[in-house]
Formats: C-alpha cells, structure tokens, sequence
C-alpha cells in the first residue's frame, strides 16, 4: 500500500503478521496524523463498532466497544498492507 491510498476511512488487509494481527484480517484507518495512522482491527472476539472511524479513534481504552487498535509508521510500515 502506498501513503497516497491510506486516508481515514479506507479500508485495509494485512498481508503478513503485524503486531500479532493475522495476515489477511480486515481493519479500517480511524486517525491520520501525517506520520502514524491508527487502525482499528475487525477480530472475531472484537468486531468493529458501529461508528465512524473518526469516533472509533476517540473511544477510550477501556470502553466495551472499544476494538483492537493499532498504529503504525506511514513511512516504513505501510508494506504490511494492502487495500480491501
């Protein structure tokens, strides 16, 4: 995935182990900071809320609908994914 397709709302694939997030696991870019991206991951035990992914950035930690988040490097970790 290049930096020029990752926007808030885009939908994204791992395509290898990431962060011990599955290959192949559907997440979506909830916060775009210009360095780092946040994605929320859509798990099994943990779907993704019913939000927008804006509203999935601000939920706190230890809210119940609160998915598996992560961030990563726009510059060096990007590789890791593809669109979905």
């Amino acid at each position: 995935m290049e930096a020029n397709e990752a926007s808030v709302g885009q939908m994204v694939q791992t395509n290898r182990y990431f962060h011990g997030v599955p290959p192949g696991t559907l997440g979506v870019i909830c916060h775009d900071d210009g360095e780092r991206l946040m994605i929320a991951w859509y798990l099994c035990e943990k779907p993704l809320p019913n939000l927008t992914p804006a509203s999935i950035a601000e939920l706190p930690d230890d809210d119940p609908q609160c998915p598996l988040r992560g961030s990563l490097d726009k510059a060096t970790e990007l590789q890791y994914f593809d669109p979905a």
